[in-house]
């Protein structure tokens, strides 16, 4: 990975935080990163990894990881729809299968908002594949300030909604 300025304007510029080349696995080629607001990713698309790779040449089996659309991004409604139902259909492909939600410093929202949404969203798509939620899903904070926890911030979160 490598940290990168883009222009936007004339003079002004954005961090982002890029894969540096070359990239091995060829099925992360498609898989857009990208600084700006609009979302890039329309369709699950999923990554292999084959274990032999990380752990050796004994491991001889893959696990999938698939980049999938958010909610609530920079479509409509009806994209949300069509992208749940796709999410749902995709889900009952397999046997086993863990969500990894990607939530960022700024999409947690000034009163924690983002991660009510969040959860709202999973439980729901959760409930209409019958699936433990707990067990499912570990959530990964991105683009924190480094001097700001996220434990805390999660925990003042919770116990603000535990009292409504």
């Amino acid at each position: 990975m490598e940290q990168i300025e883009i222009e936007i304007e004339p003079g002004q510029f954005i961090n982002h935080i890029q894969a540096k080349p070359p990239i091995i696995n060829p099925t992360l080629i498609p898989v857009i990163c990208s600084p700006f607001s609009k979302s890039e990713t329309r369709y699950i698309h999923p990554v292999i990894i084959p274990l032999k790779d990380i752990f050796g040449s004994h491991r001889k089996e893959n696990i999938i990881l698939c980049d999938a659309p958010g909610f609530g991004d920079t479509g409509s409604v009806e994209v949300d729809i069509s992208n749940s139902i796709g999410i749902i259909e995709g889900i009952k492909q397999y046997k086993t299968v863990k969500i990894i939600a990607l939530l960022s410093y700024n999409s947690l929202g000034d009163r924690g908002q983002g991660i009510k949404k969040l959860v709202t969203i999973l439980s729901n798509l959760f409930t209409k594949l019958d699936i433990d939620i707990l067990d499912s899903i570990n959530y990964i904070f991105t683009k924190f300030p480094e001097n700001e926890k996220v434990h805390p911030r999660l925990l003042e979160i919770n116990k603000t909604i535990q009292s409504n």
